[in-house]
């Protein structure tokens, strides 16, 4: 997208707020793929929404099949975090249409990152299967990352530099 907007001479800005609502929609539809995988998913629990997950695609300790026999249902972090990313969508959608003309250019996009960042940080305390960095799940520091990032994009654009409104 980027190249195209600037190959046509575009504005940057419209076209990530244009795309945001579809980008997070794209990664609803996307974890899905996670249930097809069984994989994605996190600790036991007795929820009557609890998914079961083959003994194959279980990680360690959940393999162990005296502590957690095939009966044993897991927490489906994958539709927690497709229903947070279509939320994620139909706020944004109705952001721009109520309050479109109170914002600047490009905060779609920034309360996308914003929002998405917040719920995968959250969502990273589930999950089982998390790449460390540290003492923190690397998906964490990328989603703080994200938040602080929009965060000060918004904050920079709206306060500091003063852009005018009204996307």
């Amino acid at each position: 997208m980027a190249i195209y907007v600037l190959w046509k001479k575009l504005d940057f800005w419209t076209w990530l707020d244009v795309g945001g609502p579809g980008f997070v929609l794209g990664q609803a539809i996307g974890r899905w793929g996670n249930f097809f995988n069984q994989e994605a998913y996190g600790p036991p629990t007795t929820l009557p929404w609890g998914i079961s997950i083959g003994v194959e695609h279980r990680i360690p300790p959940y393999n162990d099949l005296a502590s957690y026999p095939p009966t044993t249902r897991f927490h489906p972090t994958f539709l927690y975090e497709s229903l947070m990313n279509l939320a994620i969508c139909l706020f944004l959608l109705f952001l721009a249409r109520r309050y479109g003309r109170y914002l600047i250019r490009g905060e779609i996009f920034c309360f996308y990152g914003i929002l998405y960042g917040l719920g995968r940080f959250g969502m990273e305390f589930l999950r089982t299967d998390s790449i460390m960095l540290g003492p923190m799940p690397a998906a964490q520091v990328v989603s703080l990352g994200l938040v602080l990032l929009c965060g000060g994009v918004v904050v920079a654009r709206r306060w500091i530099w003063k852009q005018p409104r009204g996307a």
